[in-house]
Order: C-alpha cells, then sequence, then structure tokens
C-alpha cells in the first residue's frame, strides 16, 4: 500500500488487526497534496517505485513480524487510551469501529481489575489455547488476552461473574466447527447453550421468550463485541451476509424438565457430568415456531 510516510504505522496496524501480519508499505515523502504534479511524479519514479519494487520481489522477513507485532501490541492493558465523555467515549468506539453501534459501557482500569479478579487468568495471559498450544481466531488470527475478554465483557455490561462463561465463548471461537460459518453471504446467527449448574446460578433463561431476558441479552451482546474486536469479524468486510446479521443470542436448557422424561440434557449426551457446567457455541439460521 502507498501512504504518506505519517501513516505506514497505521497502515500497518490497520493489516495486522484485519489477520495480514505484514503490509508491506512504500512511503510517500511529505504530503500529496502540497506537492506539484512534476514533484509527486519526481517522487514516484525516484522513491516510491523502488520501494514497490522491493515489497514485491523480497520475502517477507521474520524481524519484520516481530517489528510490526510490537508496535500494533505497544499498549499496556493499563494504559489509558481516552478520556471524555459518555458521548465522546461512545463516539470513539463507532469511529475506530469497536462498536456494533449500539450504546457501550467504558471499560475503566478499575473495572477490569476487578472483572479479572473472577477469573483465573493475569491480565496478559493468552485465553485462546487448546492443550496449551494457542490456536488462531479466525479471520483476524491474533493472540486473544485475558484483559481483552474482560474489556468487552464490561462494553456489553456483563456483570462479573460472567467472566467464566466469556473465556470459555472466547475459546470456543477458534473452534472450525464454530466459524466456518460465520462468514457466508447467509445470515447466520450465532448462539450459546449454557448448560449445568452455572446457567441456573446466573439465571440464564429456557422459558419462553428466553433470548429476550436480561442475562440472555447481556451474553448475546458480549458474543456481538467480541466477534467485532477480538476474532475481527467486519460486517460488509468479511462477514457478508446479504440482508446483515441478527445480535447473537444465548439461552439455556430446561434440564429437570429433561430428566423428568428420561432424556438427558445436552451437555450429559456429549459425554459431560449432569453437574459440570459447560458452554455451548454454534450458529443458526432461522428461529420458527408453528
Amino acid at each position: 500500500m502507498v501512504g504518506a510516510e505519517a501513516f505506514v504505522p497505521q497502515i500497518e496496524s490497520t493489516g495486522y488487526n484485519r489477520g495480514i501480519h505484514v503490509v508491506r508499505t512504500a512511503a510517500y515523502p511529505g504530503a500529496f497534496a502540497s506537492d506539484t504534479t512534476e514533484v509527486q511524479q519526481k517522487k514516484a519514479r525516484e522513491i516510491l517505485y523502488p520501494q514497490i519494487v522491493t515489497a514485491l520481489t523480497t520475502q517477507i522477513t521474520q524481524a519484520e513480524k516481530d517489528r510490526i507485532a510490537g508496535d500494533v501490541a505497544g499498549v499496556n492493558y493499563d494504559d489509558i487510551v481516552f478520556i471524555g465523555s459518555h458521548e465522546r467515549i461512545q463516539q470513539f468506539y463507532e469511529v475506530n469501529e469497536m462498536s456494533d453501534g449500539l450504546l457501550v459501557l467504558p471499560p475503566t482500569i478499575e473495572k477490569v481489575e476487578y472483572y479479572l479478579q473472577y477469573t483465573t487468568y493475569q491480565a496478559t495471559d493468552i485465553v485462546n489455547t487448546v492443550n496449551g498450544k494457542v490456536q488462531d481466531v479466525p479471520p483476524a488470527n491474533r493472540e486473544i488476552l485475558a484483559y481483552h475478554v474482560v474489556v468487552n465483557a464490561i462494553m456489553a455490561g456483563c456483570p462479573p461473574e460472567y467472566m467464566p462463561l466469556c473465556i470459555a465463548i472466547t475459546r470456543c471461537f477458534a473452534n472450525g466447527n464454530f466459524y466456518k460459518s460465520l462468514a457466508s453471504t447467509h445470515g447466520w446467527t450465532p448462539y450459546v447453550l449454557v448448560s449445568g449448574p452455572i446457567a441456573r446460578q446466573l439465571g440464564i433463561s429456557y422459558e419462553d421468550g428466553m433470548i429476550n431476558q436480561e442475562a440472555n441479552k447481556l451474553l448475546g451482546r458480549f458474543v456481538s463485541l467480541a466477534m467485532l474486536n477480538l476474532a475481527g469479524y467486519k460486517i460488509k468486510e468479511n462477514r457478508m451476509g446479504t440482508f446483515g446479521y441478527m445480535l447473537p443470542i444465548a439461552f439455556a436448557e430446561d434440564e429437570q424438565a429433561c430428566l423428568d422424561i428420561g432424556w438427558n440434557p445436552y451437555h450429559v449426551e456429549k459425554g459431560y457430568d449432569l453437574n459440570t457446567s459447560v458452554v455451548t457455541c454454534g450458529s443458526t439460521l432461522t428461529w420458527a415456531t408453528r
């Protein structure tokens, strides 16, 4: 990509956060608009073209990857990145494409540190791991840290006791059976099924109108923000649903009703103990009743 010198860091960070770890750039010295046509042509021939040829014909190095990753990740979890009124904070998230269009709650340092106490993680621990190995989360393919999950849970309005669920949901994002349909031109809607004691403890509803109950809505909102900010799904860029998408949904199962009629609850069918808390993530095209 060709850009003015001052915009090279933005180009690199934008590419990195879209899953392209190295975007090669050709830096134009100075400002385009302040140069005459003759100067622009001279700079293009003498400065831009050599950079473009080098960018297209040389192998990307590990040093480039490490430098860009280091620059993008240079913000510490407890750094203050913005100060302003609620309106300005909302605007900040909208402009930087970190909100799904609904209001967000500001994730202050104090809140982040408090929410972390409801997890077994330190702020910068990687959560998208399976058997100790980091699993990339498409499409951004970035490492997701514990405080990243906390920030999005706070923004969604989730109380701190939701953190184990939010982390479990985030780990599901790396599973191909979950993410393979989400970029389709169909309007696949992610959902979360919460099973076991935690569903009862947190009041996740399984009754009529369940997806509109408060706990269910908050968890669904977390999925919406996490897909955007953690996984890197952006509507019209890499989520190509023709008519768009509903907000993700969350619900529980009436396990006692299953047991009363001789059925096993879903998580028991999958091999888990009845009193084990389990999160199942999937996606659906339609919901209907007859």
